[in-house]
């Protein structure tokens, strides 16, 4: 079961490359990223067009043995950068994670790898760990970013 895991990871991995966004596909910014400058234009310039929450489920019998107390988070969200002068990077997000009854179970937050450039939308899929296996709604938002301005 494993050996299926790894290959369905790195197929994802394949199908959401993008070599123009200048990050790695399928996954969240590396903590290396510079992201000390965060534009206050940022939460007006990108805008979240789209966003889907895959909830996975954990096989008791992959990954972690016998672990079922978690479930993992998969996002595709389509991102687009408003501005005609700024590219962003390191994009920052706050996921929240419900249980059936709208009561808040996880709050998860973290940064988006690669660059979104002036004038383009970008699609990316996303691992955001695991959550509980009472949550069964999510929802997401964009909270800031790094910018560049064209030279």
């Amino acid at each position: 079961m494993r050996a299926t895991w790894v290959w369905g990871a790195v197929m994802l991995a394949v199908a959401c490359s993008d070599p123009d966004s200048g990050g790695t596909p399928g996954e969240r910014a590396p903590d290396s990223v510079d992201d000390t400058v965060v534009s206050p234009a940022a939460a007006a310039d990108l805008r979240l067009l789209d966003s889907q929450w895959l909830r996975g489920e954990l096989d008791p019998g992959s990954l972690w043995g016998t672990r079922t107390d978690a479930i993992s988070s998969t996002w595709r969200i389509t991102v687009a950068n408003l501005s005609s002068t700024t590219l962003y990077q390191a994009v920052r997000y706050e996921a929240e994670y419900r249980d059936a009854s709208g009561a808040l179970v996880q709050t998860r937050a973290g940064r988006l790898a690669g660059q979104f450039r002036p004038d383009v939308s970008r699609e990316v899929e996303f691992h955001d760990g695991f959550v509980g296996p009472s949550v069964t709604s999510a929802s997401l938002v964009i909270t800031g970013a790094s910018a560049q301005a064209r030279q």
